[in-house]
């Protein structure tokens, strides 16, 4: 039995002991990007953005810097420079994962902006909220025409008719593939691989054909970005390069540093009061890459290669800023 939602884990859960004979196989396990190789997505977003560009730069916007986002940034950004090198990718989050829908969108249509406004013309929207359209469309009131490629869903079906001529394509979860890859595997070896990642060669992950704004030239790549993605000595990266754009808005800034060797954490910074914004550093000297969450309601997730370092953002909610360092390996077991 296949199910395609992890609400309903639980449920299946209790069924599983009363069925022994049943298999059953739960899609969507966490919220993290386990269960999908979404970098291999994003990758094809990127390079779809890298050919519709016009000019030096293109945008990624999220909700909120976690593991999951931080694999599609990694993917996008891959898939840009695979085809551009020499491409800037402007990246920035809203800071709006446990806001109101509205905050949320308003956060995210801000973050946009400042990306519209830095120069690029398209943005890979993982907010998944009509933030980054409501930016779009006050762009093309000042005359200048920008586009959003959207996750997850297909956007431009998504979204209200005068929204749509400002949506490129959307990276989607292809259900049937994955189910047909699973029955397959079953047939063939008499057992579903449990736990595992579906990518892009599962038929897992692909890209939307609604609007008429993704140029042709992309169609004619594809064969040859799925060859190279799914060639064993390729290998898209899980943890972005490039740096974060600063969160929006005039607020108090101060800079922190959290060191992880392996093993332990160590702060260093000064104490920041409630309402400040934290720029963090994370240094990984560690042998593997691993990942830092930090902070308590607007909970971040920085990761971070082997002996790597990234940046991340986060408020100050309380008088203290909690952090924990793991291993990104056994943070996905």
């Amino acid at each position: 039995m296949v199910i395609v939602d992890q609400f309903y884990e639980p449920f299946v859960l209790s069924l599983s002991e009363p069925y022994p004979e049943v298999q059953f196989e739960i899609l969507e396990r966490t919220t993290t990007g386990e269960g999908y190789a979404i970098e291999e997505g994003a990758f094809l977003m990127g390079a779809a953005a890298a050919l519709e560009a016009t000019d030096s730069s293109v945008g990624f916007v999220g909700a909120v810097q976690d593991r999951r986002s931080e694999r599609l940034r990694a993917g996008f950004e891959a898939g840009v420079h695979d085809i551009r090198p020499s491409i800037e990718v402007l990246a920035g989050y809203a800071l709006s994962s446990k806001r109101s829908d509205v905050a949320a969108e308003l956060a995210t249509q801000a973050a946009a902006t400042a990306v519209f406004e830095r120069g690029a013309t398209i943005i890979f929207n993982v907010a998944q909220n009509r933030g980054v359209l409501e930016a779009a469309l006050a762009q093309a009131e000042t005359g200048r025409h920008v586009y959003s490629i959207g996750a997850f869903t297909d956007e431009y079906l998504s979204v209200a008719p005068s929204r749509r001529q400002h949506v490129i394509s959307s990276l989607v979860v292809r259900y049937d593939g994955v189910v047909f890859s699973m029955i397959k595997e079953y047939i063939d070896n008499g057992d579903a691989t449990p736990d595992r990642e579906w990518d892009i060669a599962d038929g897992a992950l692909w890209y939307t054909r609604s609007s008429n704004e993704l140029a042709p030239v992309f169609d004619n790549r594809v064969e040859g970005l799925i060859e190279k993605i799914t060639s064993d000595d390729f290998e898209i990266p899980l943890v972005p390069a490039g740096d974060l754009m600063p969160i929006p808005g005039s607020y108090e800034t101060a800079q922190a540093k959290i060191v992880f060797d392996g093993e332990q954490c160590t702060f260093t910074g000064p104490d920041a009061a409630i309402g400040v914004v934290v720029d963090i550093e994370f240094v990984n000297d560690g042998t593997t890459a691993a990942f830092l969450a930090v902070g308590s309601e607007f909970a971040i997730e920085i990761p971070a290669t082997a002996g790597g370092r990234s940046h991340g953002q986060v408020m100050m909610l309380a008088d203290t800023l909690p952090f924990r360092c793991s291993q990104l390996a056994e943070a996905q077991g």
